[in-house]
């Protein structure tokens, strides 16, 4: 450690970076960091169990053998309790890191969908940090500024009862799943995000700005229900990029885009934790 911990001082010290500007984030980057989070702490428990195991098993090999048997076993409780005390809490932290990888994967899928956009004249940014929360993903177009929430849910395979297992149904308010149980799963989430980032922008550009919440499920068939265009719209992650390149209404001007677009990848290129709050 104290050699790797030298080379590495040398490493700075020894040349500058080529380059100072701070890179644009990608899609998912706050979901990866706290993915490696909870793997380096689900790492930690896994060590305190290996080492326990090793610790214990010396005490009893150098045992004499009089006493071997009762400092085995004395040590097995103590394994068994140190164990029961770890191992659940590693479950929790291994099924939590395994949701964020999910969700990660989700991130990622529908970033490139929407960097297809990029073609198309859009400005498209991801992971936009604030202070306590990120968005996902934003897009800048001749049609308006577009706050698009990934929420990535797994398909269960024995609860679809009400219809298929890779159908979700939606009525403009709520969000019907194959279980049959509705809630505004990232609903309210999407519509907080949207006015917080226009807030944001008009602060920061001097004049009125307007996002339009998009809510994505990746891999899911979004079945719409609704009569009336509802407040969030929610749609699959594969038609984004057409849905929002067919948009025909002109709701900004260049100028105002490229506003719009240097004050959200400045905001993108901030350190999370630094930044304004929305």
């Amino acid at each position: 450690m104290l050699i790797v911990a030298r080379a590495r001082h040398v490493y700075r010290s020894e040349a500058d970076v080529p380059f100072t500007d701070l890179l644009l984030r990608p899609p998912g980057e706050s979901t990866r960091i706290a993915a490696e989070a909870l793997f380096e702490k689900a790492m930690d428990r896994l060590l305190i169990l290996v080492g326990a195991s090793a610790v214990f098993g010396m005490a009893v090999a150098n045992a004499s053998p009089s006493q071997r048997y009762n400092v085995a076993a004395f040590f097995a409780i103590l394994l068994l309790v140190v164990t029961a005390f770890t191992a659940p809490r590693m479950l929790n932290i291994l099924r939590a890191y395994w949701n964020y990888q999910l969700g990660f994967k989700g991130e990622r899928l529908v970033g490139e969908q929407l960097n297809q956009l990029l073609a198309h004249g859009f400005h498209v940014f991801h992971d936009l940090p604030f202070a306590g929360y990120n968005i996902d993903h934003v897009v800048v177009g001749p049609s308006g500024v577009y706050v698009i929430e990934t929420k990535t849910r797994r398909k269960w395979k024995t609860k679809a009862t009400v219809h298929p297992s890779h159908k979700v149904r939606y009525d403009g308010s709520s969000l019907t799943w194959p279980s049959g149980r509705s809630d505004r799963f990232g609903l309210d989430q999407t519509l907080r995000n949207a006015r917080s980032l226009a807030d944001w922008l008009t602060r920061a550009t001097g004049e009125t700005v307007t996002c339009r919440p998009i809510l994505t499920l990746p891999g899911w068939w979004i079945d719409r229900t609704a009569q009336n265009p509802p407040e969030v719209a929610v749609i699959s992650a594969k038609a984004l990029a057409p849905y929002l390149a067919a948009a025909t209404s002109t709701a900004l001007s260049l100028g105002q885009m490229k506003r719009i677009a240097f004050q959200l990848s400045e905001r993108c290129r901030k350190v999370p934790g630094l930044g304004e709050t929305g």
